[in-house]
């Protein structure tokens, strides 16, 4: 210490020397740890066993760029199984799965009740006019399915074999983009979570085809790991919940 403050001693200044780089890195971890905390930098890595999901998460996912641009967003598509085992070794924040039975080793963020209904252009309204539906007249020429390896195709099969009908479908896509597309053109009638589609629903695009007729289909659980910490998530399950 002097007069006009203070310099380093000859060890001091050896010490320094031997020491600046591991000081720099220190400083880059702060500017680092501070960024991931406001988050000005960050990733959340989401997981998913089902294409339904995609309606689900849209909404969400682009809340969340718009409000944390900074925040990378990685998804993954696999078998719940998998996406599990992956959450349980923190390589995922948050999986959307179909529901488990051990509920109690996550944290349940939200779980959806998935509802499939018919939806088709005015052309089909117009040719299936009713409120429900005879299901031994179902129209199996003009449906449009998912793909066989499909979980929702799984799922609306096994429906209609309980009825003892079996499905004719005009059109097998191998995703609800497509699907949904074909149904917009006019091409045929198609299940979907109606939930999702409220928008298209809503602005005429389409229209829902036999509206007291649905398929209890699925039941959906976003789930977080209990030993978790990432704040990008936190601030994705508010907006989840909000």
């Amino acid at each position: 210490r002097k007069s006009k403050g203070v310099e380093l001693t000859p060890f001091g200044a050896i010490l320094y020397n031997k020491i600046k780089d591991v000081i720099d890195t220190f400083d880059e971890a702060e500017v680092v740890a501070n960024n991931f905390s406001k988050l000005n930098d960050g990733i959340i890595r989401i997981g998913a066993n089902s294409s339904n999901v995609n309606q689900i998460l849209l909404d969400y996912l682009t809340r969340f760029a718009k409000k944390y641009p900074n925040v990378q967003i990685v998804m993954i598509r696999d078998n719940r199984e998998k996406l599990l085992e992956k959450l349980d070794n923190n390589e995922l924040d948050m999986v959307f799965v179909d529901k488990v039975k051990n509920m109690d080793d996550y944290n349940l963020v939200k779980q959806y009740n998935v509802k499939y209904q018919l939806i088709g252009t005015k052309k089909y309204k117009d040719k299936y006019h009713e409120d429900d539906i005879n299901l031994k007249n179902f129209p199996t020429l003009d449906l449009i399915l998912p793909s066989v390896n499909n979980n929702s195709r799984t799922t609306i099969e096994n429906f209609f074999i309980k009825n003892n009908i079996t499905l004719h479908p005009k059109y097998e896509l191998d995703n609800y983009i497509l699907l949904y597309e074909f149904v917009k053109q006019g091409f045929g009638i198609a299940f979907v979570s109606a939930n999702y589609y409220k928008n298209s629903i809503n602005s005429g695009e389409v229209e829902l085809i036999y509206p007291n007729f649905y398929i209890n289909a699925r039941e959906i659980v976003c789930l977080t790991n209990k030993t978790y910490y990432n704040n990008a998530i936190d601030k994705l399950v508010e907006i989840i919940n909000s």
